[in-house]
């Protein structure tokens, strides 16, 4: 039986969320812990068009897209793996923002 629905919180909880809707694999323990399960999800969302680049000015980490032939960067987290994360649920329709 399912666990009733509870708000997520940053951390834990997206990371072991982002790793069952991959189905990387069945543990709930956060992919940030596992490299291979972090290098599958970065490589889907490579697949899928979500690039990272780590801004060393702001300290943010900035999703890139291409449009019109020129690059665009949205701050997408304080983090590679909170950026990750974000794009995984972003991309799975799971992201409240």
């Amino acid at each position: 039986m399912r666990p009733p629905h509870r708000e997520m919180k940053p951390g834990r909880d997206l990371d072991r969320l982002v790793a069952r809707k991959l189905f990387i694999s069945d543990e709930t323990k956060p992919y940030s812990t596992c490299p291979d399960a972090a290098s599958l999800i970065t490589l889907k969302l490579g697949m899928e068009g979500f690039h990272f680049k780590y801004d060393e000015t702001d300290g943010v980490v900035l999703r890139l897209s291409h449009d019109d032939g020129k690059e665009h960067a949205t701050a997408f987290g304080e983090t590679y793996e909170e950026a990750v994360c974000r794009g995984a649920l972003k991309l799975y329709g799971s992201d409240p923002a």
